[in-house]
């Protein structure tokens, strides 16, 4: 495989990810980005991790 692509990329989607994640904070959207591998590896911490979430967000 391409080294060089894979990398580049990867570093442009996690800015990209970042960009958009400052973006809706700022609209006022909470943001969780869950991967599909932590889906399949852990469902429980993904729905601890959501339901932190939205108990923060019924807070404010």
């Amino acid at each position: 495989s391409n080294k060089k692509y894979w990398d580049g990329k990867i570093k442009k989607n996690v800015e990209r990810d970042l960009e958009t994640d400052i973006y809706l904070v700022n609209q006022g959207i909470a943001v969780l980005r869950l991967w599909e591998h932590e889906i399949k590896n852990d469902i429980n911490s993904c729905y601890k991790k959501l339901n932190k979430l939205i108990n923060a967000t019924k807070n404010n």
